[in-house]
């Protein structure tokens, strides 16, 4: 098989020339975005909605934990249920939008990159969220450390004797 790619179709064809499959991604792009939710998905209106709730929740973050400390911060905003909800909502619509973009020309890099950016950028801080962790780790100029110091209990193994 033997893919080729177009701006806006992809044919796969067998090295024998016998086999060919071709999408072409605006019909396809128009069929899937003719749903309802998906077409209220990847709106623009709706981008630019959650992105004034996102930059007041960022605001309203910063005042309390001006008040509150960064503890209260985390409790009422970063580590909140409805933030979560409200950037994967906004990573989903910015796909969304991405996706019914197509095909692009090549003058429209800039936002494709902007776009796929901000969307990587955003999964890669719930991969942080859900399964980071956050310490402290003190070491000296010239030496090793291998223990952290962290809010919140994690669990300590011991490998033994390694010399």
């Amino acid at each position: 098989m033997v893919p080729s790619l177009a701006f806006d179709s992809l044919t796969i064809e067998s090295e024998d020339h016998r086999s060919r499959i071709s999408f072409n991604w605006t019909v396809l792009v128009k069929q899937m975005f003719s749903n309802p939710f998906l077409s209220a998905l990847s709106s623009l209106k709706l981008s630019a909605a959650l992105l004034v709730l996102f930059a007041v929740a960022i605001a309203k973050a910063t005042f309390i934990e001006n008040d509150m400390g960064a503890e209260g911060a985390r409790a009422l905003v970063y580590n909140a249920l409805w933030f979560e909800i409200l950037l994967v909502v906004f990573c989903l619509n910015l796909l969304a939008v991405l996706v019914k973009g197509i095909p692009y020309k090549p003058r429209q890099a800039g936002a494709v990159i902007v776009h796929v950016s901000i969307i990587v950028i955003l999964v890669s801080a719930g991969v942080t969220r859900w399964f980071g962790f956050e310490g402290v780790m003190h070491i000296r100029e010239g030496e090793s450390a291998n223990t952290m110091y962290s809010r919140e209990p994690h669990l300590q193994l011991d490998r033994g004797d390694t010399t």
